[in-house]
Order: structure tokens, then sequence, then C-alpha cells
């Protein structure tokens, strides 16, 4: 099956795995393709800056009965293997979605999200076929989740209990605070009275 057609395959889900009134949309993509609008957070490096704890390897290239190294990436990844247990990252930022390239996608693999309002749990199930295929394009994604309204993400813990979930590059989509938002609109309001002033010199009368 060519990529195209693998990536129609792979449909959104929306799974209620939270509280009333919430809602996440899970949706799969192209693996190494980050939307533009995103920011990375952590990128398979070490720590990811402090942010990444818990247990795991770092990893370049596939370790026989360890980790798999995600199709296409030659770079740090991160694995969570079923003696490790659990990696949690520290995000603590207001957001709209975030996404990570997950490979190798596992049933026994499963995502922990907690929030200010609620916490959300995805396992590898959700996204079948989920057999741990190493090269296939259904089981090698860019996963992304969005919420239904901006939300505080606090942590994302990733879960395994058999070797492994290998995941790389993890970025959100930030929101920006209310506070943050009165001084963008402030900023722009200045800025369009300086361009209705600047038009406003730049006028030439003509006269019959």
């Amino acid at each position: 099956m060519n990529l195209n057609k693998s990536l129609l395959a792979m449909a959104a889900v929306g799974l209620s795995v939270a509280p009333a009134n919430a809602a996440l949309i899970l949706s799969q993509g192209a693996i190494g393709v980050i939307d533009a609008n995103d920011t990375v957070i952590c990128d398979g490096v070490t720590d990811c800056g402090g942010a990444l704890t818990g247990n795991y390897i770092n990893f370049t290239t596939s370790v026989p009965g360890q980790a798999a190294a995600l199709p296409g990436n030659n770079t740090s990844q991160i694995a969570v293997r079923g003696s490790d247990r659990a990696a949690i990252l520290a995000v603590d930022s207001l957001v709209s979605s975030f996404s990570f390239d997950w490979g190798s996608v596992d049933r026994y693999n499963s995502i922990n999200i907690f929030t200010s309002t609620g916490d959300f749990t995805v396992t590898g199930g959700d996204l079948p076929p989920a057999n741990g295929d190493q090269s296939s394009f259904g089981t090698n994604f860019r996963f992304t989740a969005q919420f239904d309204a901006p939300t505080f993400l606090e942590d994302i813990q990733f879960v395994s209990t058999r070797n492994s979930f290998e995941f790389d590059n993890v970025s959100i989509a930030a929101v920006p605070e209310p506070a943050t938002w009165a001084f963008m609109i402030l900023g722009f309001g200045a800025i369009g009275g300086a361009m209705r002033r600047q038009r406003k010199a730049n006028v030439k009368l003509s006269y019959a």
C-alpha cells in the first residue's frame, strides 16, 4: 500500500476518554511532518531540557530487542521499555493540541494526558492495527491529539509494559494566555492607528 492510500486509511478518531463536557480528537498523519505552527518541545535529545523525567533510553539506530528506530529518522529518539515503565514530559502550557512521531505502535503502549481540567488515556489499541510493525505506515505515524477547547496541558506520560514505546519530536500548538491576547490586541490597535496616520500623511491632493 502506498503512502497516500495508507494515510487515507487512517481516519481521525474521536474518543470519549475524558471528564464530561470535554473531548479529545485523535488523528494520524505522515511521520516526521511537523505543522509549521507547532513548537517542538522535546526532540529526543537527552532529557529535553530537563522536561523529560522517569525511565527511558535515548537511541539513534535500532537496538535489537529493545527499540526500533522510527522510519527515516537517524537522529536521537526516545524509547520507554517494559522495564522502564514510564517517562513523563512536563508541558505546563495552554495548548490547542500536541503531536509526536510514534514508532511501531503496539497495544501495550499508552499515553496518559494530564490537564488542569481532567485526565485522558489513549492506548495503542485505540489506533489499529497496533501490531508493532516497524516499517508499515499504519503503525509509524505522526500522532496528534486535538482538544475541543484551549486546555492547560500539565504532563504527558508515555507508558509501555513491554519493549518498547518509541517516540520523537513532541510538539505543541500553544494558545496565548488571556493577558497575552490583551497585549496583542492593544499592539494590533496601535499598529493599525500608526498605519492609518501613515496613510493620512501620504495622501496627495490635486486641484483642477
